[in-house]
């Protein structure tokens, strides 16, 4: 096990756009075509595309995960509901 691993989990900003949809959209494109039709993969591209985050940012549903000061994961939450958990 890796030591001295500083996590940090934090509200997203509006800056912190860009980093989450490529980490969503890196993460849909490798992983769900080996589970999930094409029609599939291509509707979770559209549905978690960079406007659609920008809008949860905004609205403050946007989590970040960062690992000594890198992007490794995020999720969205409004109320109990959690989505958009990509890591």
């Amino acid at each position: 096990m890796e030591t001295g691993m500083n996590l940090t989990w934090l509200n997203a900003q509006k800056g912190d756009t860009k980093q989450i949809t490529a980490l969503v959209q890196k993460t849909i494109l490798e992983v769900y075509p080996d589970y999930y039709p094409k029609a599939v993969t291509d509707f979770f591209c559209l549905l978690h595309n960079r406007n659609r985050i920008e809008a949860d940012i905004e609205g403050g549903y946007v989590w970040i995960l960062l690992c000594d000061g890198r992007l490794v994961g995020t999720g969205s939450r409004r109320d109990n509901h959690i989505t958009r958990l990509y890591v």
